[in-house]
């Protein structure tokens, strides 16, 4: 059984934004180095994205910068802390009705081409370093999607960031009060013979003043 003790007399510590928020405020704030929100449109993904949500996004003809959270996938060999690669994807789109593919897809006296925003946003973002793991871009692909319209060039970015997720930095009220001050652990068995025993260990969360 496993007790969690919230803290006592300590004030209550500031709930610290985990490694997630981290990476994509990190993310965010560079892509909008090369794509300033004064001439891109940008917006965090939802997790699912029909034909309305896509309309939303991008509205009207500017390009349209999005940043969406896949996931995270742990590593298979265990260890003390919880280790593995965190998913991002980033879209970049031209959406302009009243003109041509070629142009959405390399851009015009009128504005940038999908095939211009697309590596610019992959070489900014391969390499970078942020919440404590460096990202790596593992695709750069053309994404087609039907059900979105036929007026627009979507290129999406696969990146992984390896990631820690220390059990220190992990457990936080869920009241959103403060950190937890200590965790108990406790085993109970019972032996052949009918006798009981059991076990106790206390791990005390160093962000929590003792």
């Amino acid at each position: 059984m496993t007790t969690f003790m919230p803290q006592n007399e300590a004030p209550c510590a500031p709930v610290v934004p985990g490694p997630f928020v981290q990476q994509g405020l990190a993310i965010q704030a560079r892509l909008q180095l090369a794509f300033p929100p004064t001439k891109f449109y940008f917006k965090v993904l939802p997790p699912r994205i029909d034909a309305k949500k896509w309309a939303r996004l991008t509205q009207g003809n500017q390009p349209f910068v999005g940043l969406g959270f896949n996931g995270f996938v742990p590593r298979k060999e265990v260890s003390g802390v919880l280790r593995g690669d965190a998913s991002w994807m980033v879209l970049t789109a031209v959406r302009r009705d009243s003109t041509t593919d070629e142009a959405r897809y390399y851009g015009d006296a009128f504005g940038i081409g999908a095939l211009t925003m697309a590596p610019v946003a992959a070489a900014i973002l391969h390499g970078y370093v942020c919440a404590g793991g460096t990202a790596q871009v593992d695709r750069l692909a053309n994404v087609a999607a039907d059900e979105w319209g036929d007026d627009a060039v979507i290129c999406q970015v696969d990146l992984r960031i390896p990631t820690d997720l220390p059990l220190a930095d992990m457990i936080i009220n869920p009241g959103g009060a403060g950190w937890f001050g200590e965790m108990i652990d406790t085993w109970s068995w019972t032996v052949a013979d009918g006798t009981a025993g059991s076990s106790t260990s206390v791990w005390k969360n160093p962000n929590v003043p003792q």
